[in-house]
């Protein structure tokens, strides 16, 4: 252990010295400006073949997740124009056709808590829904205020109940998103005639998975017109689209493996994957593989690099768990699974990295090596000590990387994790710190605009509601009950009017209105919940709904929850950016708007992504909330 820590300390030494040495080799990254009024040179991936137009076509931009774009983005807090783009749903990932004139959305609907909204209809089961928006390419329109820039047309609902479900998806070079649902891959056309979602393509890959539980994580086309898919237990695969022809690598001993594909798995994909022209990088719990596949497709490890993915510190209680709830796991507070908690980045001013974090037990540490070989190139240690850990995808641009912290925060029940956001620079075959902020995340997606120099993120800081719900300590459910049954329960009560409530249907209704209990109670509380709901359903002779939810609300008068777990849902939300060169404060807009009836602008589990007229998105509770900038644009820097 003390080793471990010299190793550590001399690494950071290391690293200062080249802050020293290299200062001015660093700030030529970005001396090269354009004379077009942008800020940085133009950062220019190379267009997959087989997916739509960079930077808008995958949640990250592009195949290899940069998340940058040479797009303008909002840069003036004061002329920001915001919309609200209501699905019902908690937006995760948002893409665009080749016309810019189609958003196509991918949403989870919440059990119970979109009931307490006024303008949402209630749904009774977690899900992922695919949404189709149509979007207006007329400027003068986007910079009226007034002016309705979106129309939702369609969503169909899909089965994915992973932990990486409602995340991934792309749109591919002849306009079709392209979505996993459970194990299957799905092709929903989303050209610019499109107003109804409707599924044209479908492919069945079951019988690749390990298990039954198992299904696929993300999927992505390939320069040779291969798409490649991977699975939550750590199937990796490709199809030939011309030929129905799939084949499919397993790891070793994953189909005896009991714990996969739960968080604990070691050889387990709840990741994305990037993707060059010269192969495809995966990410495990354990290990980065580079994938090239032969002549038939078949996939086959170019290279393996085992990475810290740390020790059993925890126990797992985390409402994704699963079956592993209980026991012990190395999955940080705010992570998804016991391992890495980013996807592969693609970067490098000569085309050349790949960066993930590990998941090294005090601190991770953003580790970048060579495509070619998997060499290590350098590590460096971030965030602080025994509050160390990211599920937020790095940003790429040239030789430099940016990151934030989540440990501590709570997938899909808001709050933000432990400070840190960070740049760190390759340079002469070293991780360099550039600079590094106390700011704390609320999840996300980061974004990086060449054109305005600045990299977007998600903050969250407490507010006066979450701090007095936290210093309440213990709080009656009784009114949270009350709302929404009355929104939920009691129309479908009034609709069975003459029926017996039987076991099924009893059990059906104690689920929907006691769910949110999997987030904010304590197991035997949230058992304790749906028994009393249980035994009050079956005693009201009329089945009248607001009779049922009076009966209801008396039994589970006594149950409690923790204040400050429910305080996270009302936190403030900003958008916050700083200057990509220097670190410094250059744009922070709030989101809420204080209607809590709304949940308006409350951010859960976030994803940023820039569009074509320069306008920000930000998955919300209840949406996507749309940012732009009037004054900023639309201008792109080429």
């Amino acid at each position: 252990a003390r080793r471990a820590v010299m190793r550590a300390a001399i690494a950071e030494l290391l690293a200062l010295l080249a802050v020293a040495l290299s200062a001015s080799e660093r700030e030529a990254l970005f001396a090269s400006v354009p004379a077009n009024g942008a800020v940085l040179a133009p950062y220019l991936v190379p267009q997959n073949p087989g997916l739509g137009p960079n930077p808008f076509a995958t949640m990250h931009g592009d195949s290899w997740l940069s998340d940058t774009t040479n797009y303008v983005a909002p840069t003036t807090n004061t002329s920001t124009i915001q919309r609200l783009i209501h699905v019902e749903g908690q937006c995760y990932t948002s893409a665009f056709n080749r016309a810019g004139d189609r958003l196509v959305l991918l949403c989870h609907t919440i059990p119970v808590l979109d009931c307490f909204q006024e303008s949402s209809a209630c749904s009774l089961t977690t899900g992922t829904k695919l949404v189709l928006v149509d979007r207006s390419t007329d400027v003068a329109c986007w910079n009226n205020p007034s002016c309705q820039t979106f129309t939702v047309l369609d969503s169909v609902p899909l089965n994915g109940t992973g932990r990486a479900a409602g995340i991934y998806f792309y749109i591919d070079q002849d306009d079709n998103a392209v979505v996993a649902n459970l194990a299957a891959l799905e092709w929903y056309p989303v050209g610019s005639d499109t107003t109804s979602l409707e599924r044209a393509l479908s492919y069945d890959l079951s019988s690749y998975m390990v298990n039954g539980d198992d299904m696929i994580t993300s999927a992505f086309p390939a320069w040779d017109g291969l798409v490649w898919f991977e699975s939550n237990a750590g199937v990796v695969g490709t199809i030939n689209l011309g030929t129905s022809a799939v084949k499919s690598w397993v790891p070793d001993g994953v189909a005896s493996d009991q714990s996969c594909p739960g968080v604990n798995c070691p050889t387990g994909i709840v990741k994305g994957f990037s993707i060059d022209s010269s192969g495809v990088y995966v990410i495990t719990n354990s290990k980065l593989i580079k994938f090239t596949s032969g002549a038939d497709g078949m996939p086959a490890p170019a290279w393996s690099l085992a990475y810290d993915r740390g020790s059993a510190a925890f126990t797992c209680d985390d409402p994704g768990c699963g079956s592993a709830r209980g026991e012990p796991t190395g999955m940080k507070p705010g992570m998804q699974s016991w391992g890495s908690g980013t996807s592969p980045k693609l970067f490098g001013a000569n085309h050349d990295l790949v960066a993930i974090a590990n998941n090294a037990d005090e601190r991770i540490a953003i580790t970048v090596v060579t495509r070619s070989t998997g060499d290590v190139v350098c590590q460096l240690p971030v965030f602080p000590t025994n509050a160390s850990a990211t599920t937020t995808s790095f940003v790429g641009h040239l030789d430099s990387l940016y990151a934030v912290n989540d440990f501590g925060m709570v997938p899909g029940a808001g709050g933000s994790g432990a400070p840190g956001f960070v740049r760190v620079d390759v340079v002469a075959g070293q991780c360099v710190p550039a600079w590094n902020h106390a700011d704390t995340t609320n999840t996300g997606c980061l974004k990086l605009s060449t054109f305005t120099g600045l990299v977007y993120n998600n903050v969250a800081t407490p507010s006066a509601l979450s701090s007095a719900l936290a210093e309440a300590g213990s709080i009656v459910v009784e009114p949270l009950i009350g709302v929404a049954c009355t929104a939920a329960v009691a129309p479908i009560i009034d609709a069975m009017a003459g029926l017996i409530v039987d076991r099924v249907t009893a059990d059906k209704i104690a689920d929907a209105v006691c769910s949110v209990c999997t987030d904010f109670l304590s197991r035997a509380t949230c058992l304790a919940c749906k028994t009393v709901v249980k035994a009050a359903l079956p005693r009201v002779a009329d089945h009248a709904g607001e009779a049922v939810c009076g009966v209801i609300e008396r039994e589970v008068s006594g149950l409690e929850v923790d204040g400050s777990v429910i305080g996270r849902l009302f936190v403030d939300n900003y958008v916050l950016a700083r200057d990509a060169r220097s670190g410094a404060l250059a744009y922070k807009y709030a989101l809420n708007n204080g209607r809590i009836g709304e949940l308006d602008g409350w951010t859960f589990f976030v994803s940023n992504q820039i569009g074509p007229a320069g306008e920000l998105y930000v998955g919300t509770f209840n949406g996507m909330k749309v940012l732009n900038d009037p004054t900023a644009g639309p201008h792109v820097n080429e």
